[in-house]
């Protein structure tokens, strides 16, 4: 009986080992499926993000554009046509205000508010949109801050601010970095030269 009980010890060790190696594979092989879905997954989002992105610049180059020369064009008559003459330069930023208002100015801020919630919630790929959208973005808001001033008591445009702090701080560190190659470029030459 006693060989019988060892022999049967000896099964249940042999299969409790067998169990834990294939349980060690099994965990190996579940690891690795989650790392390639996981793998698979961030590749689906960033073709989501490119999508987005390409439908994004369709939408900024087929409305917004066009609706912002429209805009530039219309003001430029009205506040033509509107003599300042002897009004107090306080009232003529007021009057240039309700110009750009009346111009379709709130309707743009509002789409470019629309658009700079997919670039701070990431819904796009930055590096994408950047330079098609970002010097057409920033020209414009720098021309219409007093716009956008006025337009805080419609809405918070919390993402216009967000984007072109961004974006200008973007394209400052690209001209100093442009510069600073040009300038390590220079003095090369000039090494070069001395060393000739």
């Amino acid at each position: 009986m006693a060989d019988w009980f060892m022999v049967l010890k000896e099964v249940v060790a042999m299969l409790a080992e067998a169990t834990t190696i294939l349980g060690v594979i099994a965990l190996v092989y579940t690891v690795r499926q989650f790392k390639r879905s996981e793998i698979q997954r961030d590749m689906d989002v960033r073709m989501q993000k490119i999508e987005y992105s390409v439908d994004l610049l369709h939408a900024f180059s087929k409305d917004i554009i066009p609706a912002i020369n429209t805009y530039i064009r219309r003001v430029q008559a009205e506040l033509e046509i509107a003599k300042f003459g002897s009004v107090r330069q306080d009232k003529k930023g007021e009057i240039i205000v309700a110009v750009k208002i009346q111009c379709g100015g709130l309707e743009i801020l509002n789409a470019l508010e629309h658009i700079c919630v997919y670039v701070k919630t990431e819904i796009v790929e930055n590096d994408i949109i950047f330079d098609p959208i970002s010097g057409v973005f920033c020209d414009f808001m720098a021309q219409n801050e007093d716009l956008l001033e006025s337009a805080l008591q419609y809405g918070p445009f919390k993402n216009i601010r967000y984007v072109q702090k961004l974006w200008t701080t973007e394209k400052i560190l690209a001209i100093t970095n442009q510069q600073m190659e040009e300038l390590a470029q220079k003095k090369e030459e000039l090494l070069n030269q001395k060393m000739t």
